[in-house]
Protein backbone atom coordinates (compact mmCIF):
# COMPACT_ATOMS: atom_id res chain seq x y z
CA UNK A 1 0.00 0.00 0.00
CA UNK A 2 3.02 2.44 0.55
CA UNK A 3 3.61 1.68 -2.83
CA UNK A 4 0.34 2.94 -4.12
CA UNK A 5 0.08 5.87 -1.94
CA UNK A 6 3.16 7.43 -3.37
CA UNK A 7 2.83 7.05 -6.80
CA UNK A 8 -0.87 8.43 -5.82
CA UNK A 9 0.87 11.19 -3.61
CA UNK A 10 -1.79 10.67 -1.32
CA UNK A 11 -1.48 8.83 2.61
CA UNK A 12 -1.45 5.07 3.00
CA UNK A 13 -4.81 6.00 4.78
CA UNK A 14 -6.43 7.50 1.78
CA UNK A 15 -5.01 4.12 0.09
CA UNK A 16 -6.32 2.13 2.67
CA UNK A 17 -9.74 3.61 2.61
CA UNK A 18 -9.82 3.86 -1.33
CA UNK A 19 -8.93 -0.33 -1.70
CA UNK A 20 -11.43 -1.34 1.36
CA UNK A 21 -14.29 0.79 -0.67
CA UNK A 22 -13.60 -0.90 -4.57
CA UNK A 23 -12.90 -4.36 -2.73
CA UNK A 24 -16.24 -4.05 -0.73
CA UNK A 25 -17.86 -3.01 -4.04
CA UNK A 26 -16.27 -6.09 -5.55
CA UNK A 27 -13.75 -4.34 -8.55
CA UNK A 28 -10.66 -5.32 -6.15
CA UNK A 29 -9.34 -8.21 -3.88
CA UNK A 30 -6.28 -8.61 -1.76
CA UNK A 31 -4.13 -11.91 -2.10
CA UNK A 32 -1.58 -13.43 0.09
CA UNK A 33 1.43 -12.72 -1.30
CA UNK A 34 3.21 -16.36 -2.23
CA UNK A 35 6.77 -14.74 -1.46
CA UNK A 36 6.05 -13.12 1.99
CA UNK A 37 2.96 -13.13 4.06
CA UNK A 38 2.64 -9.84 5.36
CA UNK A 39 2.28 -7.98 2.47
CA UNK A 40 -0.86 -8.47 0.28
CA UNK A 41 -0.88 -8.03 -3.32
CA UNK A 42 -4.25 -5.91 -4.82
CA UNK A 43 -6.08 -7.83 -7.83
CA UNK A 44 -8.58 -6.42 -10.18
CA UNK A 45 -11.39 -8.69 -10.04
CA UNK A 46 -13.52 -9.54 -13.26
CA UNK A 47 -15.78 -6.88 -12.20
CA UNK A 48 -13.44 -4.48 -11.81
CA UNK A 49 -11.46 -5.24 -15.35
CA UNK A 50 -14.97 -5.06 -16.78
CA UNK A 51 -15.60 -1.65 -15.66
CA UNK A 52 -12.02 -0.66 -16.84
CA UNK A 53 -12.83 -1.72 -20.07
CA UNK A 54 -16.25 0.21 -20.10
CA UNK A 55 -14.30 3.42 -18.51
CA UNK A 56 -11.28 3.52 -20.97
CA UNK A 57 -12.44 4.72 -24.31
CA UNK A 58 -14.08 7.66 -22.41
CA UNK A 59 -10.74 8.62 -20.69
CA UNK A 60 -9.06 7.98 -23.56
CA UNK A 61 -11.55 10.23 -25.27
CA UNK A 62 -11.13 13.02 -22.17
CA UNK A 63 -7.12 12.59 -22.22
CA UNK A 64 -7.32 13.58 -26.24
CA UNK A 65 -9.83 16.64 -25.51
CA UNK A 66 -7.34 18.06 -23.14
CA UNK A 67 -4.46 17.42 -25.37
CA UNK A 68 -6.19 18.39 -28.95
CA UNK A 69 -4.84 22.25 -28.59
CA UNK A 70 -1.36 20.96 -27.79
CA UNK A 71 1.39 20.58 -30.47
CA UNK A 72 3.31 17.58 -30.74
CA UNK A 73 6.43 19.30 -29.42
CA UNK A 74 4.34 20.54 -26.88
CA UNK A 75 3.38 17.08 -25.36
CA UNK A 76 6.89 15.67 -26.11
CA UNK A 77 8.63 18.58 -23.32
CA UNK A 78 5.88 18.07 -21.20
CA UNK A 79 5.97 14.35 -20.88
CA UNK A 80 9.99 14.55 -20.64
CA UNK A 81 8.59 17.19 -17.62
CA UNK A 82 6.94 14.50 -16.31
CA UNK A 83 9.01 11.82 -16.01
CA UNK A 84 11.76 14.00 -14.70
CA UNK A 85 9.79 15.12 -11.80
CA UNK A 86 8.96 11.94 -11.33
CA UNK A 87 12.51 10.79 -11.38
CA UNK A 88 12.91 13.02 -7.91
CA UNK A 89 10.52 11.67 -6.17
Amino acid sequence: MNEVADLMLISKASVTSLIDTLEQKGLLERVSNPNDRRPKIIKTTPKGFDLTEELSPHCSMSMNQLFESFTKDEIKSLNEKIVNMLKKL
